[in-house]
């Protein structure tokens, strides 16, 4: 095995606060739990991926097939057995909380990634335009090299490095905090919620209590699973409910809610287990994935749907409303308004509507001058 490149590494501190998890290094790390993985195996998973983040980004161009292609033009070449592979240097202390030295948890992680084996699948265009399925059962570290007081080096073999770049087609984000504050279990868990999708619009009333109870606006999304199917998928072996909500779900939830960026809510009926996910505003703020008038608004638009009875329609108006006008001016030109406390949907946005413009007429406020600069931004975080 030929070692193509070698990259310096970085610890935790220096990691992006926003990370990118390439799709199949996603299915991996679900796997995890089924195959004997410690969370101290996933931490270093983690840690690796957010360091390559650069790499992956140059995959997210405009021409990001053709980038693909020279990837792997210079690095898989299955036809003439060319194993190449890129070796990673790191610090012991680059896998470890801050202040910790109990570099056992470190080793610990890469003997199980180099004692476990894991399929990948990939395909590759041949010279003839034909593409070609291939399979590859391997470990995700080939070695690694401890040097005494000075880290360690580990190797990773081509396929799997296109394994955590390949963010072509997809991918989900993850948030530092995750790292060192979640157990396995958790998250798991939360790589799970990230690739849910929208609730089917045939299928919202079976969430219908869970989307009012906890505010929720627009499309949303979640699932729901037969509690054996449950059990299975994410190894557990408890058989009693209350024993399924107490130590699994509520213990998960609360994790995820402490130091995620998503996280959900849940209900159970003798058969499923039915799921929706939401986004903790608290975390969002404190790792700058929100800012304050982003989660104002939010948190506005999400207290009215549930209150005035709101469609998907008139809650993206209200939301146009909020970016034309601002969230200080809406607020103040509909505080303790009566006119407003007993009628809802369409006819509540349009007085609402009524009341902000002759407030900004009445005050002779020049919208121009408060107007928020990023609303196209606001927009897409606030949805």
């Amino acid at each position: 095995m030929t070692i193509k490149q070698e990259i310096q590494g970085v610890g935790y501190e220096k990691l992006p606060t926003v990370a990118l998890l390439a799709p199949k290094m996603q299915d991996f790390i679900l796997s995890m739990n089924s195959m004997g993985f410690s969370e101290k195996a996933i931490r270093i998973v983690l840690i690796l991926s957010a360091n390559l983040k650069e790499k992956q980004m140059q995959l997210r161009k405009a021409d990001k097939l053709k980038q693909l292609e020279l990837f792997d033009n210079e690095w898989i070449d299955v036809d003439n057995d060319k194993t190449y592979s890129v070796q990673f240097k790191f610090k012991f202390s680059d896998f470890l909380p801050k202040g910790s030295k109990n570099y056992y948890l470190v080793r610990k992680g890469l003997d199980e990634l180099q004692e476990k084996n894991y399929l990948i699948e990939f395909q590759k265009e041949a010279p003839n335009g034909k593409i070609k399925k291939y399979q590859l059962k391997s470990a995700f570290i080939s070695s690694y090299l401890m040097e005494e007081g000075n880290g360690f080096k580990m190797i990773i073999n081509n396929f799997w490095y296109r394994t955590l770049i390949d963010v072509t087609y997809s991918f989900n984000s993850y948030i530092k905090p995750i790292i060192f504050n979640l157990g396995s279990g958790s998250t798991i868990f939360y790589m799970y919620l990230k690739k849910l999708n929208f609730i089917k619009p045939h299928d919202i009333q079976f969430y219908e209590s869970l989307i009012t109870e906890h505010n929720l606006s627009g499309q949303t999304k979640g699932t729901r699973m037969k509690k054996e199917t449950f059990k299975e998928t994410f190894n557990l072996t408890w058989e009693y409910d209350s024993d399924l909500k107490r130590k699994v779900l509520d213990a998960w939830r609360s994790e995820l809610n402490k130091f995620a960026d998503l996280s959900f809510a849940y209900r159970m009926d003798d058969k499923y287990i039915y799921l929706i996910t939401y986004e903790p505003t608290k975390n969002l703020i404190e790792n700058n994935l929100i800012d304050i008038e982003e989660a104002k608004i939010r948190s506005a638009i999400n207290y009215k749907m549930k209150n005035k009875n709101l469609g998907f329609g008139e809650i993206t108006y209200l939301l146009e409303i909020y970016l034309k006008y601002t969230y200080s001016v809406v607020f103040k030109a509909t505080e303790r308004k009566t006119v407003l406390k007993d009628i809802q949907g369409q006819n509540y946005i349009d007085m609402l509507l009524v009341l902000v413009e002759s407030h900004v007429k009445a005050n002779k406020i020049d919208i121009s001058k408060i107007a928020y600069s990023n609303t196209k931004e606001m927009r897409t975080v606030i949805r």
